[in-house]
């Protein structure tokens, strides 16, 4: 295994100059960096920390914004999950370090995999943890996606949500790609845009759950160009 050790580029620190709590890499820490690194599609870790993966290079966001609605989107986000008990933070925190995580993984089928445990977990997050969507009822996976686009008010396609689950069931129960033995050059076209509108579902719900309320929550997620964040 590759491990990658980069160079500090940036310091946190308490504005009344005292020291960090002790859960701070566990708790508010790790919000801060992975948040950061996920709005701009990207990784983060502590200086003392090993990346196990490549990381991209290229500068990038989920959608435009400037400092002001950085700040704004940062500080609602940071208000709610400031509230929430520790499982429900610990789960956020996961989601979004993974789904930061799954660009660094080569072929689509392995990303739609990594993407699909991040709805999983949004799920749990809403359902367990948080207690957003009523869940006495089992409910499947078809019906999972809806129900949080629902409840969010995050756009969504029936027949583009039927064909993402589709496509998970064969993958995790059989481990075919689009009905094919996933390799590099397997896959149509169709799979790989799913893989794409199921990243994009995840970034809308990773924003929406905790109460950000903005245009890109509820903007086309089958769009190929880039929304703004609030406008």
């Amino acid at each position: 295994m590759h491990l990658y050790k980069m160079p500090a580029t940036y310091s946190i620190y308490l504005k009344t100059n005292q020291q960090l709590p002790e859960d701070f890499r566990l708790k508010d820490g790790a919000l801060i960096i992975h948040l950061l690194a996920f709005l701009f599609k990207s990784r983060a870790q502590f200086s003392d920390w090993y990346f196990d993966t490549p990381f991209p290079l290229k500068q990038d966001r989920i959608a435009s914004f400037n400092k002001k609605e950085l700040k704004r989107a940062v500080n609602t986000i940071y208000t709610s999950f400031s509230k929430w008990n520790k499982d429900a933070q610990t789960s956020y925190i996961n989601a979004l370090y993974l789904h930061a995580r799954s660009i660094a993984y080569e072929w689509e089928w392995e990303r739609f995999i990594m993407e699909y445990i991040i709805t999983d977990s949004l799920w749990k997050l809403c359902t367990n943890h948080l207690q957003l969507i009523s869940n006495k009822k089992k409910i499947n996976h078809g019906d999972r996606i809806r129900k949080m686009c629902e409840k969010f008010d995050v756009q969504y396609k029936q027949t583009e949500i039927d064909y993402i689950v589709a496509l998970r069931n064969d993958l995790f129960h059989e481990g075919f790609w689009d009905k094919v033995i996933p390799r590099h050059d397997t896959g149509t076209s169709s799979a790989f845009y799913a893989m794409l509108n199921l990243r994009k579902i995840n970034q809308r719900l990773l924003l929406a759950i905790p109460g950000l309320d903005c245009s890109f929550v509820k903007s086309d997620w089958t769009c190929k160009g880039m929304w703004g964040l609030y406008s």
